[in-house]
């Protein structure tokens, strides 16, 4: 860009539609000169007023503006920049008309610094560095000295300097560049903008100190953001909107030119700063909204109003306020929708009041503390049984309440009077005849110094309360002593299996012992194939006792289980499941897969029984025509389970590719003594799965099965989350 270097750039900032907000006082007059009777008004220059949408758009997608005009014989060049919520318009001559004995002038007037300079090549013809061909006086000033035509531009290493690469690049490519660098000039650090071009076989060199324009940049952009950020702290819907008008001077819609951040969360919409407010909201015309803006914009005086806007999907009651502000409005809305629903719904409720006062039997009441004056409802004359609408004082309760409790009345009404302090008291009342308890609860209200003002209460018929309660007492008294009774007698139950199960595998313990004498001896030889027959089922029967009667004794206990549980580590549960059952899986060449599972509040020697129970069965159940494969996955599930509510559980899977079973046995399996098959395919108590029912009920979860003949079985154990 070749420039008038003598000639300065001037800076303007504007709002959106171009009227000026900030600038230099030689700005305004260097703008007054150049069009002569644009008063200040930027849409004066012609460039601009015609190119006003496309610099908005490309400021809307984070670009900047720029094109030429010509104005009094000269060539000049117009930038826009988006700086906050205004717009930078920089106004500078690109195209020189001046004589080349002008020319030298204006370099040694000139303000700006100006070089001059040539490329220094190698033999290879690479540009190595540059030389000075000449410095104008504001260039010899910022170096402190007073020449510098021949000497090299830079030294040290050439390669690491950035201006070294761009003057290179100017050279080879005919390309002109612009760059801002800083640069220590007495005893400040300044920012210079330069300008490089290329000229004849060298450079032109021009570098503007633009510290002051960065600064009064940066100072406008945070003003403009601590505007924008104490606008956007206010709660309450703000905007700023421009009147529009016609050919009239009529007002026919309002430019959106700032909004806050609860405008943008209100309607859903960041892009409205711009847009026309009737044409986005069409429906503030079929409301007195409009008409009240253009009013306040014409009288200068604000309104403040509520109405109701049910047009373009909100269907909410507004509080707003309009201000004039230059040819214009500030205008102010809060959502109050909850508050007019809420006082719809009071004048709802005051004629329900009595209603529910009949239902509930109660009444309710309000003491003045200012007036002294006791306000009853109807209800409260039906329970203290007087005729409705009687003068009632607060000394009147002393005749109103049984003998026996007029102390407890008088102080209740030392309390109205002078303590004001929140209270419940119960009275007897004599209601037609018949004794009845009633509770008096009261609240103070305070005004906005903390002095109370009134006391509120309500009066409930508690005679049928109070009656339920001494009837739940004694219902109470007689369930602990159920609960007491019960738990002796599943003691008792409890002593009786762990008895009967030793006395019972004492007489066993004598036949094995027998049987390992008659095996261990010469007995054994002296037995026909039929006796050893014989003494082996025998023997087979026994052991089968034996695991019966362990079984029993574990589904007993579980019957009287008492809380024992902890955090057991499921994983390492099963890892210990894995090492007892080791034979069996290595047997059957079985592989059982699991990870990542939970820690469950459980008692960590029932979840021992659980997983080899079910692990034992996937093995036991295997298919005779695969290798048995064995799942445990776990994860965090929301289940309803036997109507209980909806729970969150760690939901565990045992999947098994065995033998299967019917449908029809998803749920009987788990009955005591339920066998699918004969003792003699698959040995076993028949108790196991019963057993894991009842821990996993213990635990106030469930356990359910699956399966499919031929496919496998899956076990899904739900285990309640605290």
């Amino acid at each position: 860009m070749t420039t008038i270097l003598s000639e300065q750039t001037f800076i303007f900032i504007t709002d959106a539609e171009f009227g000026i907000l900030q600038c230099s006082a030689a700005a305004a007059q260097w703008l007054d000169q150049l069009i002569p009777g644009c008063d200040g008004d930027l849409l004066s220059v012609p460039a601009i007023a015609e190119n006003t949408d496309n610099i908005r758009v490309a400021l809307a997608n984070g670009a900047q503006a720029s094109f030429s005009f010509s104005a009094s014989g000269r060539q000049y060049h117009v930038v826009c920049a988006a700086v906050g919520a205004w717009i930078q318009v920089q106004i500078h001559p690109s195209e020189p008309m001046l004589t080349n004995e002008d020319y030298k002038k204006a370099l040694e007037v000139s303000t700006n610094a100006i070089i001059i300079l040539h490329p220094v090549f190698d033999e290879s013809g690479t540009i190595v560095n540059f030389v000075f061909r000449y410095g104008n006086p504001t260039y010899l000033k910022f170096k402190g000295i007073t020449e510098c035509a021949g000497m090299p531009v830079f030294s040290g290493d050439v390669f690491s300097n950035s201006h070294f690469h761009v003057f290179r690049s100017v050279v080879e490519t005919g390309v002109k560049q612009s760059y801002e660098f800083d640069y220590l000039f007495e005893g400040d650090v300044h920012v210079f903008s330069a300008r490089v071009m290329k000229m004849g076989e060298g450079l032109l060199v021009a570098s503007e100190d633009i510290s002051e324009r960065k600064h009064a940049l940066t100072e406008s952009r945070q003003n403009s953001e601590f505007i924008q950020s104490v606008f956007d702290t206010n709660l309450v819907q703000m905007s700023v909107m421009k009147a529009v008008r016609n050919e009239s001077g009529e007002i026919v819609d309002f430019q959106i030119t700032l909004v806050n951040k609860e405008v943008v969360r209100e309607t859903g919409r960041a892009d409205l700063v711009g847009k026309l407010y009737v044409e986005e909201y069409p429906g503030v015309k079929r409301t007195r909204i409009f008409e009240q803006m253009v009013q306040v914009v014409e009288t200068g005086v604000p309104i403040q109003d509520e109405y109701y806007y049910p047009y373009e999907g909100f269907n909410k009651w507004y509080s707003c306020m309009f201000v004039k502000f230059h040819d214009g409005v500030v205008a102010t809305n809060l959502d109050v929708t909850q508050r007019k629903h809420a006082e719809e719904e009071l004048y709802k409720n005051f004629s329900l009041l009595q209603y529910a006062e009949e239902l509930a039997h109660s009444g309710s009441w309000e003491y003045d503390i200012v007036r002294s004056s006791f306000t009853w409802s109807a209800g409260m004359y039906e329970l203290f049984d007087v005729p409705e609408g009687m003068n009632i004082r607060p000394s009147s309760l002393l005749r109103l309440v049984v003998p026996q409790d007029r102390e407890n009345a008088a102080d209740f009404i030392h309390n109205l009077r002078e303590v004001h302090q929140d209270s419940e008291h119960t009275f007897q009342v004599v209601h037609k005849g018949t004794i009845k308890s009633v509770r008096v609860s009261s609240r103070v209200e305070r005004n906005h110094k903390g002095v109370p003002v009134k006391v509120l209460g309500i009066v409930m018929d508690i005679t049928a309360a109070l009656r339920a309660e001494r009837e739940l007492r004694e219902l109470n008294a007689m369930l602990r002593e159920q609960n007491r009774t019960l738990e002796i007698k599943n003691n008792e139950l409890a002593s009786f299996a762990f008895i009967a199960s030793h006395d019972l595998k004492e007489p066993l313990r004598k036949i094995m012992f027998f049987s390992n004498l008659l095996r261990s001896g010469n007995d054994i030889g002296t037995m026909s194939p039929k006796g050893q027959l014989y003494l082996e089922r025998m023997e087979t029967s026994a052991r089968r006792m034996s695991f019966l009667i362990d079984d029993v004794l574990a589904l007993s206990r579980l019957q009287v289980y008492r809380d024992e549980n902890e955090w057991a580590d499921m994983t390492a549960v099963i890892d210990d499941v894995c090492t007892e059952l080791s034979e069996d899986i290595a047997q059957a060449g079985a592989e059982i897969r699991y990870d990542h599972l939970p820690k469950v509040f459980s008692s960590t020697k029932y979840l021992q029984y659980l997983f080899n129970n079910l692990l034992g069965n996937a093995l036991k159940f295997r298919h005779p025509d695969r290798k048995p494969e064995v799942s445990v996955t776990a994860s965090e599930e929301r289940h309803n389970l036997d109507d209980r509510g909806i729970r969150s559980f760690h939901v565990v899977r045992v999947a098994d590719n065995g033998i299967g079973f019917e449908p029809e046995f998803n749920e009987k399996i788990f009955r005591i003594f339920e066998r699918l098959h004969t003792q003699e395919e698959y040995p076993g108590s028949g108790i196991g799965l019963s057993i894991c029912r009842k821990i996993m009920e213990n635990l106030g979860g469930s356990i359910r099965a699956s399966g499919y003949p031929g496919e496998g079985a899956l076990f899904t154990c739900y285990f309640p989350l605290p």
